[in-house]
């Protein structure tokens, strides 16, 4: 179990923090094969680190916990795994906006 930082490792979060800006760069629906390879590389990042050295690392990179699992399920699922993500984020922003599923339909 790897349990130390090492100094590649700040080397490998950068280029997974640049290959999600990169993804930003593209249209929405050209983002996925981006997505899945950066979990890839967060997932073989995180085998063998306990929870308590790799969440300060993701974080230090600019992710949150949540994004970099979000990605590795990504990963996992492939593209529908990403459809399913989008429309689960746009069903809790538009509950937080106050619009319920009618006005939806009626849209």
């Amino acid at each position: 179990m790897t349990t130390t930082t090492r100094e590649s490792d700040s080397h490998d979060l950068r280029g997974i923090a640049a290959m999600l800006a990169k993804a930003r760069e593209l249209p929405p629906l050209e983002r996925a094969p981006l997505y899945i390879r950066a979990g890839n590389y967060l997932a073989h990042f995180r085998s063998g680190r306990p929870q308590a050295v790799w969440v300060p690392l993701v974080r230090a990179a600019g992710l949150s916990q949540r994004r970099a699992y979000e990605l590795m399920s990504i990963a996992a699922g492939g593209r529908r795994a990403l459809q399913q993500l989008r429309a689960e984020k746009a069903a809790t922003a538009r509950r937080h906006r106050g619009i319920d599923q009618d006005e939806v339909k009626k849209l």
